[in-house]
């Protein structure tokens, strides 16, 4: 949900802010976020239905859900519901929607250090892969990204390469650290996705499905460059 939201708005962000220190100023965050906040939620179900539904479903479940709740005239309701599956985790999901978007409504996002002190921990033990949870979260950081340029109506189809990068970092040091992991600043930007991503292996399943994101997104969604300089 974090990266959702952090991602999504810099889409919108970057496609009416240019200048690299006005982009995170408080007053531009909140100014254009107000803007745009009416669709965050369509945005949030269309980015996030699927990673989560493939969080809690093998994929014949998956579809046999999808199927029974189009084919029941009785199904009502948050479609993100079925997609946590259980009321425990909607619930943690429904906080999540709620810290993030008022905290982007006040022109910021919650840093990682107060998302890792903050974030409900799950109780239940039931381990996820980590290849898997890599695959979704850059799923979800690059398609919300892509929802935040449409979401701006400039009609804006690159991805700026800076931002996706920044989000990236933020996005892995979030998913596969409990605290902040130290700084290792003399090996560049490899040093410092090797440092969030915690191994070699973590962060060439990271680059590897930001690959296959990047052909997708032009395929299915119009982007025509991860270079920001062809738009």
């Amino acid at each position: 949900m974090r990266g959702f939201f952090k991602a999504f708005s810099s889409g919108i962000i970057d496609c009416h802010v240019t200048d690299v220190y006005e982009k995170n100023q408080p007053r531009t965050v909140k100014r254009i976020m107000v803007e745009h906040y009416g669709k965050v939620g369509k945005a949030m179900q269309n980015t996030l239905f699927y990673p989560v539904a493939r969080m809690n479903y093998e994929y014949e479940e998956m579809v046999a859900m999808l199927q029974a709740s189009i084919n029941d005239p009785r199904a009502t309701g948050d479609i993100m519901k079925l997609a946590c599956r259980t009321d425990g985790l909607y619930k943690a999901m429904k906080e999540e929607y709620k810290r993030n978007f008022m905290a982007l409504l006040e022109g910021r996002h919650p840093s990682v250090a107060e998302h890792l002190a903050n974030y409900r921990r799950g109780s239940e033990n039931n381990p996820f892969r980590t290849d898997a949870a890599i695959d979704i979260v850059v799923r979800t950081v690059m398609s919300a990204y892509v929802q935040g340029l449409k979401a701006a109506g400039t009609g804006k189809a690159t991805l700026h390469q800076p931002s996706i990068l920044r989000l990236m970092l933020d996005a892995m040091t979030v998913l596969l650290n409990d605290t902040l992991p130290g700084k290792d600043l003399k090996n560049g930007m490899e040093g410092m996705f090797l440092n969030a991503c915690r191994s070699q292996h973590n962060m060439e399943v990271m680059i590897g499905e930001m690959n296959r994101m990047y052909g997708e997104l032009a395929e299915h969604e119009g982007i025509i460059a991860n270079d920001d300089k062809a738009n």
